[in-house]
């Protein structure tokens, strides 16, 4: 009569742990999907900062060009391309796979719509540009391109474009481009 009673409870307690595992598991992909859908928004929404958070670069110290300057398409986005280069600016590096220390850019780059005092921060996928090192005199930049969509509102005259960087160090520069 006893071993049945025990029989139940152990049948009882293989459940109770089936279901506390599953609770568990659960509620880790949850987290899981609400961290990366988290992610996922902040790399693909615009930002917009107060122009004075940030240091203006010197026009002298970098090199860029703007592939198509702002014409609109069909979908209402305007699709912008081209590259930039900080000249000079090299960071060192250790590259743990390789036991190596050696030195490279540092490709920490978002294309901006500048408008009187707010800086609009685009999201910007960045792309390898091996055609631009022949400009460089051969130093390999890695990915200095880049390429960002921006929605059709931004159709001003005034609105001017630039390049926010940062460095390893978090300092933060803007690069105001002239108009071409």
């Amino acid at each position: 009569m006893f071993s049945g009673i025990a029989l139940e409870i152990k049948d009882i307690n293989r459940h109770v742990e089936r279901i506390l595992i599953y609770s568990i598991l659960s509620g880790m992909a949850i987290i899981l999907v609400v961290l990366l859908s988290y992610e996922v928004y902040k790399n693909n929404h615009v930002v917009v900062r107060d122009i004075s958070e940030f240091s203006i670069g010197d026009d002298s110290s970098i090199t860029y060009e703007i592939e198509n300057p702002f014409q609109l398409s069909d979908d209402g986005y305007y699709y912008v391309s081209g590259w930039f280069v900080q000249k000079d600016n090299m960071y060192e590096y250790y590259n743990y796979g390789a036991d190596l220390h050696s030195e490279g850019p540092y490709n920490d780059m978002h294309f901006c719509l500048i408008e009187n005092d707010s800086c609009y921060i685009i999201p910007t996928k960045l792309t390898r540009r091996d055609d631009v090192e022949s400009v460089l005199e051969g130093k390999e930049k890695g990915y200095c391109g880049f390429f960002s969509r921006v929605k059709g509102d931004f159709d001003n005259d005034e609105i001017q474009y630039g390049m926010l960087t940062v460095n390893p160090e978090g300092a933060e520069t803007l690069y105001v481009f002239k108009k071409q």
